[in-house]
């Protein structure tokens, strides 16, 4: 979540093969972890709205006609 908004629209994180954006962080696994380790981490804005869509289309069908 830190990195959250540092790479997903920028020039020098696009994998131009795969059409999307991504970085590599070095971060530990968990708290007590002795080793810094490397994370890829990747974000593809058509798969973004693909996912909001179906969550959406999901919300309305779940909801209770009488909120709608």
């Amino acid at each position: 979540m830190e990195h959250m908004g540092e790479f997903e629209s920028k020039r020098a994180c696009s994998i131009k093969a795969y059409r999307t954006y991504g970085i590599t962080v070095k971060a530990k696994l968990y708290a007590d972890d002795d080793t810094d380790r490397y994370f890829h981490i990747y974000y593809k804005a058509k798969k973004q709205a693909s996912e909001r869509a179906r969550l959406e289309a999901d919300w309305t069908e779940w909801k209770p006609r009488w909120t709608r």
